[in-house]
């Protein structure tokens, strides 16, 4: 959606985001977007869960939500008066080397759910979220056959322009990308806290 620089109309046209974003951060409220350097609350046309790829919420955005707060009920257990702005407090989130990097001053029960899905993340499609059977070159990236194709789309043109034998160039790299079938995750994720039901 292509939004107004008018300052009203933006604001009009984006009260649905917003919306939505207030009744998730009611669900998940350690998504709440925030000032990294002084904490304030900076409203809801954004949450840091945007910030994660869409492949990657696909396939265990959800689960990795579940478990963060899973893991916030075992530290309150400890702290009955602990909090969530002293228990998260997120710094970035981004996608490096083709895995998901998740920033953030935390706990320990915390940090550990928050390593797991880093470790996890690029085993599945940036873009769909589909189990990865590719790793790109130069822009390191995981992504499945479909998507492989899709984003190689500009190569494979500079390959059939620049070489006598573009199909064998073609398969070439295809192969020095292709992940080992045995590293190729399975299609359903983990949890890191299987009995969530109890922790609810």
């Amino acid at each position: 959606m292509k939004y107004s620089n008018n300052k009203f109309l933006y604001w009009v046209q984006t009260i649905p985001t917003r919306i939505k974003n207030f009744f998730f951060c009611l669900k998940y409220p350690f998504w709440r977007s925030r000032n990294v350097w002084t904490g304030k609350f900076t409203g809801y046309s954004c949450t840091w869960y945007d910030d994660i790829a869409e492949g990657w919420k696909k396939a265990f955005g959800k689960q990795l939500s579940d478990d963060i707060k899973a893991a916030f009920k075992e530290d309150k257990k400890k702290n009955p008066k602990l909090k969530w702005k002293d228990a998260l407090h997120w710094q970035q989130i981004k996608e490096k080397w083709g895995s998901l990097c998740l920033y953030a001053s935390t706990t320990e029960n915390i940090f550990n759910v928050l390593h797991y899905y880093e470790k996890i993340s690029d085993g599945y499609c940036f873009a769909c979220g589909k189990p990865a059977h590719y790793m790109t070159r130069g822009y390191i990236l995981p992504l499945c056959e479909e998507c492989f194709n899709r984003h190689n789309e500009n190569n494979k043109k500079y390959f059939q322009e620049n070489f006598a034998n573009p199909n064998e160039e073609w398969e070439k790299y295809q192969q020095e990308c292709l992940i080992d079938e045995k590293n190729i995750t399975p299609e359903k994720v983990e949890p890191l806290y299987k009995k969530r039901k109890d922790n609810k």
